[in-house]
C-alpha cells in the first residue's frame, strides 16, 4: 500500500517522504514559506466501503492531495498530509512518525473516521471529547492457601473474583448517568498457583473509561462498593491508577471543519456529536501534541462490518477536508 501511495503522490508532482513501514508524509507548499502548517492524517489500510467497494482510507488522503495541489496558489503556508500504516503496531507507528518531527511545525491537525451515530449522507463534527479518560484498576483478594478437606475454613477468593466480574457491569449501568456512558472491561484474572483449589491471592485487573470526568469518582465508588459487598470478611486491596486523560477536540479547528461541511453538505446534513463512537485508535497519540478535530462520516448500517458510505458522501468529504485545510493555511 505504501508503494502505491508513494507512486500516486509523485504522479501529482509531489515529493513524499517515507518512514519505513510506518507511513509516508508529503508537504503541499503554497506561494509563501510560512512558519506553521496545517495537517491531515489518514490511516492507509483502514477499509471504507464506498458504494459496495472496499476502499482504503488512504484514498481520501490521495484525493485531498490532488485537490490541494490544484489550489496550491491559494495556500499561504503549507499543508502536510500524513499517511500512517494501521496494523498491530499502529500506536508504535504513530509514535515513530511524531518522533521524526512530523508535528513540530504543525499548528492544527485533522482526521477522518466513519460512525454509525450519523445517518447515511451526513457527517458529524464534535466540539467536546475525542478520547475518553481511561483508568486501570487492580483488585487483589486474599484467601490463604489451604487443603481441600479444610477449605470450608478459608475464604473462597476465586468465587469472590467471579462474583465481582458478574456484578460490576450491572452495578455501573444502574448507578451512572446513561447519557454519560462508561465502558468497563476486565482484562485478566490470575492466581498465584493454578495447581491449588484455594489460593493465597487472586488478582483481577481491568480498566474503565468515560468521556465525562464527572463520572470518574462515581465509578470509583461503585467499584469500591461492589468489592466491599461481595468480599464479605475477606481482605482485599484495590488500586486505581490514571492511564490517560480526556482529550478534547479543538474548538477553532472544529468550527472551521463545521463551516466547510455546511458549505458542501448543507447545514441540515451536518450533525453535532456529543461523544464520538468512531474508533480513532492511534490518532490519540497525535492529539496529545497538537490541536485537532475529526470529520465523522455517517454510514447506512450500524451492524455491518463494512458499512457503506456512498460515493457522493466520500466526494463531498474530500472537498470539505481540502477546503478546511486550505482555509487554515490561508490568511
Amino acid at each position: 500500500m505504501l508503494d502505491y501511495i508513494d507512486e500516486k503522490l509523485r504522479a501529482f508532482e509531489l515529493q513524499p517522504t517515507r518512514f519505513g513501514d510506518a507511513g509516508i508524509s508529503v508537504d503541499v507548499m503554497g506561494r509563501m514559506s510560512g512558519p506553521e502548517m496545517t495537517s491531515l492524517r489518514v490511516e492507509n489500510n483502514t477499509p471504507l466501503n464506498v458504494s459496495g467497494l472496499k476502499v482504503p482510507q488512504a484514498v481520501v488522503g490521495l484525493a485531498v492531495a490532488k485537490v490541494l495541489w490544484g489550489f496550491r496558489d491559494e495556500i499561504k503556508d503549507g499543508v502536510r498530509l500524513i499517511f500512517q500504516s494501521r496494523d498491530h503496531e499502529a500506536f508504535d507507528n504513530a509514535r515513530l512518525l511524531i518522533k521524526k518531527g512530523l508535528l513540530e511545525d504543525v499548528s492544527v491537525l485533522y482526521g477522518v473516521a466513519s460512525t454509525s451515530l450519523v445517518s447515511e449522507q451526513k457527517v458529524g463534527i464534535n466540539f467536546g471529547s475525542l478520547f475518553p479518560s481511561s483508568k486501570r484498576f487492580s483488585l487483589s483478594i486474599f484467601g490463604g492457601n489451604g487443603r481441600i478437606p479444610a477449605q470450608r475454613t478459608l475464604v473462597n477468593n476465586i468465587q469472590i473474583a467471579a462474583d465481582v466480574v458478574l456484578t460490576l457491569k450491572q452495578a455501573i449501568n444502574r448507578r451512572t448517568d446513561p447519557l454519560k456512558p462508561v465502558v468497563i472491561a476486565i482484562s485478566s484474572i490470575h492466581s498465584e498457583d493454578d495447581r491449588r483449589s484455594t489460593q493465597g491471592k487472586v488478582t483481577l485487573e481491568g480498566s474503565f473509561s468515560t468521556h465525562d470526568d464527572s463520572e470518574l469518582e462515581r465509578v470509583r465508588n461503585v467499584i469500591r462498593d461492589v468489592v466491599k459487598s461481595i468480599t464479605y470478611h475477606a481482605e482485599f486491596q484495590l488500586d486505581i491508577k490514571n492511564e490517560s486523560p480526556i482529550l478534547l477536540s479543538n474548538r477553532e479547528a472544529t468550527k472551521s471543519l463545521q463551516h466547510a461541511a455546511e458549505k458542501f453538505f448543507g447545514r441540515e446534513h451536518v450533525v453535532t456529536l456529543e461523544f464520538p463512537e468512531s474508533n480513532l485508535g492511534s490518532f490519540r497519540e497525535y492529539v496529545k501534541s497538537v490541536p485537532a478535530s475529526v470529520l465523522h462520516l455517517g454510514h447506512s448500517s450500524s451492524h455491518s462490518l463494512s458499512p457503506d458510505l456512498g460515493y457522493e458522501l466520500l466526494a463531498k468529504s474530500v472537498k470539505t477536508l481540502a477546503w478546511t485545510l486550505t482555509q487554515n493555511a490561508h490568511t
